[in-house]
């Protein structure tokens, strides 16, 4: 079971979650059940748990330590048994500083607690989310033969994604939804301007540090096992990008289109430091 808090006004999203009884609040003409009872037995995911008002968060540290939540306007509490899955883009140590989320609702979320880094960070997880999602939503609007050309995929990982993965979608939903052909190039997508000129100027700088940097060894004078002759040209490539960088690993990352992870892994790997 999902809810989308970056969806729901803040002042429903305590009745979206914990359900309410007839006449709870105005408008309330009937009874509700919440999503997290809805959920018993199983998952709940709760996007962007920032969203939540401080009373919400407070009956929502209740039902996680005692598996207890009553709905809006009711005193009858209900036993349930539900996992809670919690995602948001906020920093919510920064909004405990700022008293805008509990701490203690913090520490008891934190269990188990997984950072995904920004989109713009994961160069190589663009084309499989986007071929993924035009496949998906080409089924949803009847084309199931809609994909990607390779300058499309090349522009959208030339973006920067402020909006994360949602924005990925949605700007591809938009093109499909336009695009009077199955495959997508790069003309068709549905990009904002700002976003267009930071990818054009990502491809300049690309380009300019392509020529800058070690050209791939010569065929014709090739010796030794292929794995060792590839393993030297990553390395002198890694080592070149850290000299013109300062070593830099971010920035010797961004000049190789590589997010950090990946750059940190290769200097461990070649042992660049």
């Amino acid at each position: 079971v999902v809810v989308d808090g970056a969806t729901i006004p803040e002042s429903l999203l305590e009745s979206e979650l914990f359900g309410h009884v007839r006449g709870a609040y105005t408008g309330a003409s009937a009874a509700k059940i919440g999503r997290l009872p809805l959920a018993e037995g199983g998952t709940l995911f709760l996007d962007e748990i920032a969203n939540l008002s401080l009373a919400a968060q407070g009956k929502l540290l209740l039902f996680l330590d005692s598996h207890r939540c009553t709905a809006v306007g009711s005193e009858k509490e209900i036993q349930l048994d539900v996992r809670l899955i919690a995602a948001t883009n906020q920093d919510l140590e920064s909004m405990v500083r700022e008293g805008r989320f509990r701490a203690d609702l913090l520490y008891r979320i934190q269990v188990a607690a997984v950072t995904l880094p920004p989109l713009r960070e994961r160069v190589l997880d663009i084309g499989p989310l986007a071929s993924l999602f035009v496949a998906r939503l080409g089924k949803e609007m009847g084309r199931p033969h809609a994909r990607l050309s390779t300058d499309a995929i090349e522009l959208l990982e030339s973006c920067p994604w402020p909006g994360n993965v949602r924005q990925l979608k949605h700007v591809l939903e938009g093109s499909l939804v336009l695009a009077e052909r199955d495959i997508l190039h790069a003309a068709d997508l549905v990009l904002p301007a700002p976003a267009r000129e930071e990818a054009a100027e990502r491809g300049e700088s690309r380009a300019d540090a392509a020529t800058a940097l070690p050209a791939g060894p010569d065929p014709g004078s090739v010796t030794g096992r292929y794995a060792e002759q590839v393993a030297q040209f990553e390395r002198d490539l890694i080592t070149r990008a850290m000299e013109k960088t300062g070593g830099n690993k971010s920035a010797a990352g961004r000049l190789l289109g590589l997010d950090d992870n990946q750059i940190r892994y290769l200097c461990r790997k070649h042992s660049v430091l």
